[in-house]
């Protein structure tokens, strides 16, 4: 009861955005270590659309790096509905930084970085 709270105080919660169309808000999980199939599944690569709850479930194999995840999602969502326009995950910075690099170059697109800030 005397132990002082090292913690910062946390920040409002924010509300989801609603999404008003199919595949326009997505959630994206990974189900892992999981027992191997016979081809060597282990992993799941599980995305539901926010609006329909449409689920696409995509088997992965031993190398769930996020290149993998990036390939495996315009594979099987990109090619399907299209890009999203927000993506709700709860991998650490790191997976997500490296997904989105993986999923920006899958889809060929370049993005120059500038420090300079022009309004």
């Amino acid at each position: 009861m005397n132990k002082p709270i090292n913690a910062k105080p946390y920040g409002l919660l924010m509300p989801l955005e609603s999404p008003t169309r199919p595949w326009e808000h997505i959630s994206m999980d990974l189900i892992t270590d999981l027992p191997p199939t016979p081809d060597g599944y282990c992993s799941i690569l599980s995305v539901v659309d926010m609006f329909s709850k449409y689920c696409v479930f995509t088997p992965l194999k031993n190398d769930t790096t996020a290149l993998a995840v990036a390939n495996a999602f315009v594979v099987n969502v990109v090619r399907r509905f299209g890009v999203p326009h927000s993506i709700l995950s709860d991998r650490d910075r790191r997976f997500t930084s490296k997904f989105w690099q993986s999923l920006w170059h899958s889809l060929k697109v370049s993005i120059r970085m500038s420090t300079a800030y022009h309004p």
